[in-house]
């Protein structure tokens, strides 16, 4: 994986200053932790380019969602649930995706109407928990 492509991706991120680019351009990729990441990160880009490269387009939502969208979460390990219940001021809602810190949190969730007890607030934290506390 090579570096931070400054030509089409610059042109994708306006409200990056040049500072930022920069950065993504010159400095991340020199870095020892970037470069072990990138190394790892090639097995699941080469399984994300299978799933985009077999995925036929469709204006259906629920198939891209099988088709794309669960197949990419998947490849890059999100442990995640579809249309979980969410409690809030209106009253019960459906999420279209609620993401888990892993499978002991999704599973000690499951069922539940989800909170902000739950969802770990006012923590703020951004994943949910396998138990209370």
């Amino acid at each position: 994986m090579g570096g931070w492509k400054r030509g089409r991706n610059a042109q994708n991120l306006p409200l990056f200053r040049r500072e930022s680019l920069q950065y993504l351009a010159n400095t991340l990729p020199q870095r020892a932790d970037w470069q072990t990441l990138a190394v790892q990160a090639q097995s699941v880009m080469a399984k994300i380019a299978a799933i985009f490269k077999k995925y036929k387009p469709s204006e259906n939502e629920p198939q891209t969602e099988d088709g794309f969208v669960k197949p990419v979460l998947q490849a890059l390990g999100h442990t995640f649930e579809i249309q979980a219940p969410l409690a809030t001021a209106e009253g019960t809602k459906k999420t279209d995706y609620t993401f888990f810190l892993d499978e002991d949190a999704l599973n000690a969730n499951k069922g539940k109407r989800l909170n902000d007890h739950l969802l770990g607030y006012p923590q703020r934290k951004h994943r949910l928990r396998a138990g209370p506390g």
